[in-house]
């Protein structure tokens, strides 16, 4: 379940994406800060990235937010994969943004900011057990409720937890809400939203997607390793009522 950071500073909203920049993750120790995934909505700016341990890049990730300015920022992999402490909660958090997230309770984590002018809410109302989500609420300067919602599927993930990850995509809840703004890194590296698909996992996912009314958004490979095919994990998904 999400929880809120201490609050520590938004305006309008549209989920009608006019431009997106993939990103492309953490090559070996190298990290480029312009790689962070930009999508600039009619009136509220998102950003997302699979960081793979944040602290190790906050200054050079608090530089470029500082140039983007944006709305929303969404981070997957917040933790490192080894720990030798437990960071503070005030470690993670950036000035002028509420922080909402599942750190405590999950081994990598998920961290969500939002400017406090938007006055977000933590939502946990949703029937699946997934895990690994962090999701907030707000109303809009228009008075429409606006949903967002992060998620990390683990490459290791079950089978189990994939029926749960579609049963979350699947919630009525969404139905209650004017817009909705999904970002995350799914670990779907096979999958093809272009044309036909074999793969059963692969397959049954595309399938909830589209029976939860889910537009997705990314439309080029988001990480790229050297040695590896580039790969789509890291998806924007919209539902606009």
């Amino acid at each position: 379940a999400a929880t809120k950071g201490t609050p520590v500073a938004g305006p309008h909203t549209h989920w009608q994406p006019k431009q997106t920049k993939t990103a492309k993750n953490v090559n070996s120790c190298t990290y480029d800060v312009n790689l962070l995934n930009s999508i600039t909505e009619d009136f509220y700016t998102v950003v997302y990235s699979n960081v793979d341990s944040l602290l190790n890049k906050r200054g050079e990730i608090f530089t470029r937010i500082g140039q983007l300015n944006p709305d929303i920022i969404a981070f997957t992999e917040v933790k490192a994969k080894n720990q030798y402490y437990e960071p503070l909660d005030s470690e993670y958090e950036f000035p002028g943004y509420e922080m909402f997230s599942n750190i405590v309770n999950s081994k990598r984590g998920i961290a969500v900011y939002a400017k406090k002018e938007l006055n977000c809410q933590v939502c946990n109302v949703f029937r699946s057990n997934f895990q690994e989500s962090v999701w907030c609420s707000f109303v809009s300067a228009y008075g429409e409720r606006v949903l967002f919602g992060c998620i990390y599927k683990s490459p290791c993930s079950t089978p189990e937890n994939e029926e749960l990850l579609c049963q979350l995509l699947e919630d009525n809840e969404f139905q209650s809400y004017d817009k909705v703004c999904i970002v995350g890194d799914f670990n779907f590296p096979d999958i093809c939203w272009e044309g036909n698909w074999s793969d059963d996992k692969t397959s049954k996912f595309i399938e909830c997607t589209r029976n939860a009314f889910l537009i997705q958004k990314v439309k080029k490979p988001t990480r790229h390793r050297q040695g590896q095919n580039s790969t789509r994990d890291d998806l924007v998904f919209v539902i606009q009522i």
